[in-house]
């Protein structure tokens, strides 16, 4: 699996997620990949309770949630830390998983 980057559009400065060919605020085509560890504050959380993804199966309920980065685009985040709640301040990453794949994690903010 591709890990996940955002990309940064060098005509027009603005972020996105997930990747694309164009920018989806001015259509460049000059696009950078940009390591993925921004803040930003966690809109909302829920409790996944069932998958059809077998590696997701394993680890059910999941906690996932939407965060606002700081940098504008909204991402989907996995959320192991069971304190943390919406409006609180978060670090996003990518974390990689026991199965080799990558997906976005959310921690509390040093």
């Amino acid at each position: 699996m591709m890990p996940s980057l955002l990309q940064q559009c060098t005509e027009c400065q603005r972020y996105q997620y997930p990747q694309r060919h164009l920018c989806g605020h001015c259509l460049g085509d000059q696009l950078t990949d940009l390591a993925f560890c921004h803040p930003g504050i966690l809109v909302a959380a829920s409790d996944l309770h069932h998958s059809l993804e077998a590696r997701f199966t394993q680890q059910l309920p999941w906690r996932i949630g939407t965060v606002k980065l700081d940098c504008g685009p909204t991402v989907l985040v996995h959320i192991k830390d069971l304190g943390i709640r919406s409006g609180m301040p978060v670090s996003v990453k990518n974390a990689l998983q026991s199965d080799g794949s990558e997906l976005l994690q959310a921690s509390r903010q040093p």
